[in-house]
């Protein structure tokens, strides 16, 4: 992996294929042109989605982790949402891939497990993070109040 993510589009770029992969089941493809495709886009998907959840794990101080997250769980959920669809359609393409049904059943299980996993670490960065200090009406007002000095 380089040294450098560029997480915007890597978020981008996975959610554009994962709908792609949607309207791809959602229309009557022959299979014997897109089956494998599809199968090898659904495998990219999930490899690619477990590097960055580990990027982003692996690296404690990654500027602005906490918007990388809340991408990379839209983005997980995007995928759920496409396998549950890919396990329950009955197309000619979800047809002929029923040969890995029982991978997707197995990957849908493990994207679900890391949905939770990743609202988890949203939740503990929130928390850890400190509240913006703000300053009181009563502070503003002696900050704004012009100050009258003493003639001698």
């Amino acid at each position: 992996m380089s040294l450098q993510v560029n997480y915007d589009d890597d978020f981008f770029y996975l959610s554009t294929l994962i709908k792609a992969v949607n309207w791809a089941l959602s229309l009557e493809l022959d299979p014997e042109f897109f089956a494998a495709k599809v199968h090898g886009d659904i495998i990219f998907l999930d490899k690619t989605l477990s590097k960055l959840d580990m990027s982003l794990g692996d690296h404690g101080m990654v500027h602005g982790k906490l918007t990388y997250l809340r991408a990379l769980l839209r983005t997980e959920r995007l995928f759920v949402d496409c396998l549950s669809g890919l396990t329950q359609s009955e197309n000619a393409l979800s047809t002929a891939l029923l040969t890995h049904q029982s991978a997707y059943l197995d990957l849908l299980t493990t994207h679900r497990y890391r949905l939770t996993a990743i609202q988890d670490s949203i939740d503990d960065m929130r928390e850890e993070q400190p509240e913006e200090e703000s300053i009181s009406e009563a502070e503003y007002r002696v900050l704004l109040e012009p100050k009258i000095e003493e003639i001698e």
